[in-house]
């Protein structure tokens, strides 16, 4: 289940991309988690959806990027110790290893500033840049 945590950064992806990709780069969130009804989860089945792909889709000159946001590892104030970051399951696991299998970018990002760095290292042009 998402956390409160990754919901945040996910919204805060979201708004990034929408400032900072230029035209013609498109993207899209695809909101896989959640509780769903049982006939909905057999209707999204039977269209298609696929069990472990990536948050956020990225596509620029023919090509696809792939983020997948965790949450980052945080502090519990009232445990005085880290809660450990978001992991991959398994399905995930699988996608992310499909696309190293075709040479598809695929990164699992725990910060707004881990997808600025995979932007950045991917080339992908951005009109502004997240202030320190």
């Amino acid at each position: 289940m998402t956390s409160h945590v990754e919901r945040r950064l996910s919204c805060a992806v979201a708004s990034y991309f929408e400032a900072n990709l230029p035209y013609p780069i498109q993207w899209t969130h695809l909101p896989m988690e959640g509780k769903r009804t049982a006939a909905a989860a057999r209707l999204l089945k039977a269209m298609g959806v696929k069990s472990g792909w990536a948050d956020y889709e990225i596509v620029k000159n023919g090509r696809v990027y792939f983020i997948e946001v965790k949450r980052p590892r945080v502090l519990k104030a009232e445990a005085g110790a880290y809660q450990a970051a978001g992991s991959l399951s398994d399905t995930q696991k699988e996608f992310r290893d499909t696309c190293i299998a075709n040479s598809t970018p695929y990164a699992v990002c725990h910060s707004l500033a881990e997808v600025e760095a995979m932007l950045i290292m991917w080339g992908i042009p951005l009109k502004g840049r997240i202030t320190a």
